[in-house]
């Protein structure tokens, strides 16, 4: 049956509904319990200690069933967003790898993370990233007895590569096609809290799918598998071309509004002669935390380049994007870091809206002189 049937849909509803609905008591009944192990609520023996550092495993293990059935609900809607920044994958997957060396320790098991080279940049969505090697560590320190895990980052060509390896148990062929299945298990866990949603893999596959990229196993029985990620290196560019093509469909099919900007800095040569590379960076990184906070919705975005900035603002009219873009104006003329950098910081503005300036992404974008605007690839 496929995942798409009218059943399917009632069941991805209905999840979405329940997963949503058990978030709250589930983050009131740890809060409760922490209290209780915390002595606040008076004094606890060694053995109820015990007893309360075993509910809050399997709470927030509940609470990583959850979120994981809600997330998985939301991409099969459409309704995910990603939130893309400039973000080093290196850095990420180094605090991942961080928070599982406690759990490792325990296990008896070694963390090897192998980065080449040092930081690889790109447009990522950091919170999404993090889940996808939260869920393949997870999974390979689950399956792993005895060795070690590695993480392996690198470049080709134009992508990013990650390869989480083990020297675990390893998948039976006839299992491999169905590894990133939804509510799959291959054998039972080794562990009681180890049990999961089955729902780890085929999550961790959508959200790559999501940035673009490609992901593959390859494992034989008892020599442990290897997950392999391909992920595009996308240009400022291209990220905003994809995000603004794919909002203006949400908006076709919506009937909403949605405007688009380029913001710049007209005397960004003079300040980078005038304080330096590194205070002007600074100047700039301080703009753009000024505009995310003038955003209003999940889907808005903000995207920085050398001196300048785009930006999207979906179910906003023209004129809603013209007070947005004043109030960033108002604020940047008052604001003491920019002052501070020795000279006034002048903001120029391009603005086009959907569907009052144009009918489709590629006018839309060619509004702001955009550079591959009249040539963008279908996402």
């Amino acid at each position: 049956m496929s995942e798409n049937t009218p059943i399917d849909m009632v069941k991805s509803d209905f999840v979405a509904m329940v997963s949503h609905e058990l978030r709250g008591p589930l983050t009131s009944i740890q809060a409760a319990v922490k209290l209780v192990a915390s002595g606040i609520g008076g004094p606890t023996t060694p053995g109820q200690q015990e007893m309360l550092s075993l509910a809050l495993v399997n709470i927030e293990r509940m609470g990583r069933m959850v979120n994981q059935l809600l997330d998985y609900t939301k991409i099969e809607a459409g309704h995910l967003d990603l939130h893309r920044q400039r973000t080093d994958l290196v850095a990420v997957v180094r605090d991942v790898i961080r928070s599982f060396e406690p759990l490792a320790a325990e296990r008896g098991l070694s963390l090897i993370l192998n980065p080449a080279p040092a930081t690889i940049e790109s447009f990522l969505d950091r919170d999404k990233i993090v889940q996808i090697f939260t869920n393949l560590l997870h999974n390979a320190i689950k399956f792993t007895p005895a060795g070690s895990v590695t993480v392996a980052l690198g470049l080709e060509a134009d992508d990013m590569i990650a390869m989480v390896s083990d020297t675990g148990r390893g998948i039976a062929p006839q299992d491999l096609p169905q590894v990133f299945g939804r509510f799959k298990r291959f054998g039972p866990a080794p562990r009681s809290e180890d049990k999961g949603s089955g729902l780890g893999l085929a999550l961790t596959k959508r959200l790559v799918e999501l940035h673009g990229g490609t992901i593959r196993v390859d494992s034989h029985p008892g020599e442990g598998a290897r997950f392999t990620i391909h992920l595009p290196r996308l240009s400022s560019e291209q990220v905003f071309e994809q995000e603004v093509i794919r909002l203006a469909r949400r908006a076709q099919e919506s009937a909403n509004p949605l405007s688009v900007a380029e913001i710049s800095l007209g005397n960004w040569p003079d300040l980078q002669k005038s304080v330096g590379a590194e205070a002007s960076l600074t100047v700039l990184n301080h703009l753009e935390s000024q505009l995310k906070g003038a955003l209003r919705g999940d889907s808005d975005f903000v995207i920085q380049r050398p001196g300048a900035f785009w930006l999207a603002v979906f179910s906003a009219t023209k004129e809603e994007a013209e007070s947005i873009l004043l109030r960033v104006r108002e604020k940047v003329s008052d604001d003491p870091l920019a002052r501070d950098a020795g000279m006034p910081v002048t903001i120029q503005c391009r603005l086009a809206s959907f569907p009052q300036d144009s009918q489709n992404p590629e006018d839309l974008l060619a509004l702001l002189h955009f550079p591959r605007a009249g040539k963008l690839a279908s996402v």
